[in-house]
């Protein structure tokens, strides 16, 4: 009886996964190395795009500068922060190429600072200013601007992006 009461528990237990799929990684996991490719594909067809951009407007010192002043205004790059957060990590490696355009908007209500200043990419955050930074480029946004992405290396584990505005 007790033997049979055993064997009643043991089959009503769900059957545990094969070892087979143990192993498989999720529909999600991209290889660092194919994030790599990636984002240096999408690296390599933006910097074409702007140079052809450049060939045809005559305009070849604006973007290759950190600082310098063009007929619109000022140039300046300056670094995010938030970048190593493993979401905004993935998004930018998958779907953010240089020279793509950026949104800033002053983050009143943020936890941290009540001078923080959020970094977005088609609508998603990707990081923030550097508090050092905030009380600069408070004063480039609350002009007219223009801001983008100058920079991004990622050596398979640290990720560094700069961003560049121009008022």
């Amino acid at each position: 009886m007790i033997l049979g009461l055993i064997f009643l528990i043991k089959s009503n237990k769900p059957n545990p996964k094969p070892k087979s799929e143990l192993n498989k990684k999720s529909d999600d996991y991209v290889p660092t190395s194919e994030l790599i490719r990636r984002t240096e594909e999408r690296t390599a067809s933006s910097k074409a795009l702007l140079a052809e951009i450049r060939a045809n407007e005559g305009n070849e010192t604006v973007l290759d500068n950190t600082e310098s002043e063009s007929e619109t205004g000022t140039y300046e790059e300056f670094e995010i922060t938030g970048v190593h957060i493993a979401s905004r990590k993935n998004y930018i490696l998958n779907y953010c190429a240089e020279y793509d355009e950026l949104e800033l908007k002053h983050e009143k209500n943020n936890k941290f600072s009540n001078r923080a200043i959020v970094v977005k990419h088609d609508g998603n955050k990707i990081g923030y200013i550097a508090e050092s930074d905030v009380e600069e480029v408070h004063g480039i946004i609350k002009n007219s601007f223009t801001s983008h992405i100058a920079e991004i290396e990622y050596d398979g584990s640290y990720l560094t992006v700069r961003i560049g505005l121009e008022n």
